[in-house]
């Protein structure tokens, strides 16, 4: 994968072709690394069917892969198990489209989309998770500089899913 880039700077020249040609993170990013890089802590409601779990979930996002994605890692305990997760945020400026892509500890993939500003996002699109497909959505609402309250709702296995969660740099 990182051969061609380098492939096409050497055909167009050298580092000063390249240089012109390779994008720069859009703005849209920027504003979004702003508010989201740092440790957040996360207090969870996670409801499937009538059963309830409550549960804290730390988790921290950094600037990745020449700036163009923002890297979430997490970390939860629930009901005695260690859960992880890694999502990917990034903003494609062609298309004015926030794409997300996350995996976890239990196997569970997600790929959503969403337009919108870093105020609020509603993300749309689909997951696997333990031999299922899902349509999943979520909407991230920023309530101040240090808050932010994302809520989701899926459909598996018959079974509605939603969880609220409110996290705090």
């Amino acid at each position: 994968m990182r051969t061609l880039p380098v492939v096409f700077a050497i055909a167009l020249g050298g580092t000063a072709a390249s240089a012109q040609m390779f994008p720069k993170p859009a703005p849209e990013l920027d504003a979004m690394a702003k508010l989201m890089l740092g440790t957040w802590a996360c207090d969870s409601t996670a409801k499937v069917g009538k059963n309830e779990q409550k549960y804290t979930l730390k988790i921290t996002w950094t600037r990745e892969l020449g700036g163009f994605w923002l890297v979430g890692r997490s970390e939860a305990s629930v009901q005695g198990m260690k859960l992880e997760s890694v999502s990917y945020l990034g903003y494609d400026a062609g298309t004015k489209t926030w794409m997300q892509v996350g995996v976890d500890s239990e196997g569970s993939l997600v790929s959503l989309t969403a337009k919108g500003g870093p105020d609020k996002l509603e993300f749309t699109g689909k997951a696997r998770a333990m031999g299922q497909e899902m349509s999943p959505t979520m909407t991230m609402v920023k309530k101040g500089d240090r808050e932010v309250v994302l809520t989701s709702s899926a459909t598996m296995g018959g079974q509605a899913m939603t969880e609220e969660m409110v996290c705090k740099k």
